[in-house]
């Protein structure tokens, strides 16, 4: 018999890179890709202020999407024409006039400018409305800058219609003094007005003297003196006390004692220089002072100076 003969074997190399590795690599890729998409996403959110806190915000920054259209500047015109009292039902139509306007938004904005509606009131306990517009526009000859605040929650839309309905005077500060200023009298409109910060600053500089004089008084004098509501918010203390010939206040000498000896407090069971500052009525900062080289951790026995 012949010998048999061995078939050379043949090795077959693969050509290119290994499939798996390059599966790997572009799955690898991806992810550092959305990764890169999602920081540049987060730092773009993180810079951007939230519409919801930018309603009262300076109008410098707050973007500006263009003059009002015609139509708009039409409405306003007849708004310019109504008391306060006439503009009330028109707020409830929400009819569109252009583009992301509507007729509500023009009737509270132009309440709020030309009015001095008080919008933060008639909003109280709710979040700020959204205000991402301020135009600026000419109405009866005289040049408004007006908010806008569209997309104006349901919530926010009854909040203002109950204000409305209920509160007889619905002015800030300075409606309410420029109703007392056109002569109007009534003891609802001063009331209101006594709750202002302008008058409750006027009223307590006029307490420290020792005077005792009825509110309502108060609000009379000034106003024939024709203060302005900036002279409330700032008072010319002089003219002040001239006006109701009283003394200004000397300012009140404190005597302090000096104690014979400090207090020396023991430290307890589960005592920390928090509980005890609370105790003794004192602060930590103080304590530390006192006892400079008092440890960080307490233990029972350490005797402790209070100040």
């Amino acid at each position: 018999m012949g010998k048999a003969v061995k078939k050379p074997q043949v090795q077959v190399q693969t050509a290119g890179p290994d499939v798996l590795s390059l599966t790997q690599g572009l799955l690898v890729s991806g992810a550092l890709n959305v990764l890169l998409l999602i920081i540049v996403v987060g730092m773009l959110i993180r810079e951007t202020p939230p519409l919801a806190f930018a309603s009262f915000r300076e109008s410098s920054s707050l973007s500006m999407r263009g003059p009002l259209k015609g139509s708009s500047i039409a409405f306003l015109e007849i708004l310019s024409t109504k008391s306060f009292a006439e503009l009330i039902p028109l707020f409830q139509s929400n009819d569109a006039l252009e583009e992301g306007v509507t007729k509500r938004d023009l009737v509270l904005a132009w309440m709020v400018a030309a009015h001095h509606f008080d919008l933060r009131k008639a909003l109280f306990g709710l979040s700020k409305p959204i205000s991402d517009r301020i135009v600026r526009v000419k109405v009866s000859e005289k040049t408004w800058e007006l908010r806008l605040f569209p997309r104006l929650p349901q919530k926010h839309f009854e909040s203002i219609t109950q204000f409305l309905a209920t509160e007889k005077w619905p002015f800030d500060a300075e409606g309410l003094y420029s109703k007392l200023k056109e002569g109007m009298r009534e003891p609802t409109l001063v009331e209101a007005f006594l709750w202002t910060k302008e008058y409750l600053l006027v009223e307590r500089l006029l307490k420290e003297t020792g005077l005792n004089v009825r509110p309502d008084e108060i609000v009379t004098r000034l106003l024939a003196q024709n203060w302005t509501l900036e002279m409330w918010r700032f008072p010319p203390t002089d003219q002040l006390y001239a006006l109701f010939q009283v003394q200004k206040p000397k300012e009140i000498a404190v005597r302090v004692q000096t104690p014979s000896a400090s207090k020396t407090y023991v430290v307890q069971e589960g005592d920390s220089l928090w509980k005890i500052a609370k105790k003794e009525g004192v602060t930590v900062e103080k304590i530390k002072a006192k006892n400079p080289s008092l440890p960080s951790v307490l233990k029972p026995g350490i005797k402790i100076e209070l100040p």
